[in-house]
């Protein structure tokens, strides 16, 4: 099962740069959208998450690789997209899912090599914070503020192409996504997760 959120956006007074388009959700009686994938092996019909007014499910296998498209209306209007999944996320460092690391002073680097074939970006969410939306570099280092019996999630995400445009695009700046008939982009991406414990 895989959950979006679906929403009414209103950038009419907002200064660019200064304040956040208000948005309010999009309620059942306006959706009816569908999934399949591009080969037309599977498909399924989007239905509303119970008491949660904009979030919205699909019971649809996703795989590497494969490629999904979207369709139907929302408040009357047509919708369409289409997004390609990149491949697995391949992890050659940090080697093995927990990484043990000795405590030190509190900022810390630790080396990341990693690759994902047809990928555009990368998004690293270290707990519950993004950090370097859409990143294109495939080495390089993280930085942690962490001590002694501290635990760290880090969760890599490799974007498609045109999710990587449009999230390193930043909060307020113009995005070109892939949804005709709408704002906003179909995501795709493969992940992977790592577990950093200090001691």
């Amino acid at each position: 099962m895989h959950a979006f959120r679906l929403t009414w956006s209103n950038t009419l007074g907002n200064d660019p740069g200064t304040a956040a388009p208000t948005a309010a959700p999009i309620l059942p009686g306006d959706v009816a959208l569908r999934v399949e994938t591009l080969n037309g092996a599977a498909s399924a019909a989007v239905t509303p998450v119970a008491g949660a007014p904009g979030r919205y499910a699909i019971d649809l296998p996703v795989e590497a690789r494969a490629g999904y498209r979207l369709t139907g209306r929302i408040g009357g209007r047509d919708i369409s997209a289409e997004v390609r999944l990149p491949g697995p996320l391949e992890v050659r460092l940090p080697v093995g899912d927990t990484v043990f690391t000795t405590a030190g002073p509190l900022f810390r680097r630790e080396p990341y090599a990693w690759r994902a074939s047809g990928a555009g970006g990368y998004v690293l969410y270290l707990g519950v914070g993004a950090l370097d939306p859409a990143r294109g570099d495939t080495t390089g280092s993280i930085l942690f503020f962490a001590g002694l019996g501290d635990t760290v999630t880090v969760d890599v995400l490799a974007l498609d192409s045109t999710s990587a445009q449009y999230f390193r695009a930043g909060f307020n700046a113009p995005r070109q996504g892939n949804i005709t008939g709408g704002l906003g982009t179909l995501a795709g991406a493969t992940t992977a997760r790592r577990v950093f414990i200090w001691r």
